[in-house]
């Protein structure tokens, strides 16, 4: 099963997209939805001018740090439109290579797909967290 359809491509991009500014802001936070932590949400802040996306992926208590390569912490200085998704694809093996919802999302779509939420990193230390409420959406 694969954890997140597209996380490999969004990894490939990260690694070699070229960084027009080498201003970095290290950038943590936590993802809630309702209240409680999401774990195992992928976390992507796409630049919205020039410079590479970063990622990352939250764990159990809902607590992330951006990467913007392998080895690399943190985003460049900028405007980012963030997307946040828990859902997760299976490719069945036996059905030609389809892949299906495994992990339905639990996000609204105005934190992914559609996504409507833009940060700005700033040199040194950020923390930006998000408190996602389905009460509305």
């Amino acid at each position: 099963m694969m954890r997140f359809a597209n996380l490999a491509i969004l990894i490939g991009l990260v690694a070699i997209c070229g960084c027009a500014d080498n201003s970095i802001g290290k950038v943590h936070g936590t993802v809630t939805l309702d209240g409680k932590p999401v774990g195992e949400a992928m976390v992507l802040f796409e630049p919205q001018k020039s410079g590479r996306p970063a990622l990352a992926v939250t764990d159990a208590e809902g607590n992330y740090q951006l990467m913007f390569s392998a080895t690399g912490e943190g985003a460049s200085v900028g405007t980012y439109l963030v997307r946040i998704t828990t859902g997760q694809d299976q490719v069945l093996e036996d059905g030609g290579g389809v892949a299906v919802p495994a992990v339905n999302e639990r996000v609204p779509k105005e934190y992914n797909s559609a996504s409507t939420q833009e940060v700005t990193v700033e040199s040194g230390s950020n923390q930006i967290d998000f408190h996602i409420n389905t009460q509305g959406s």
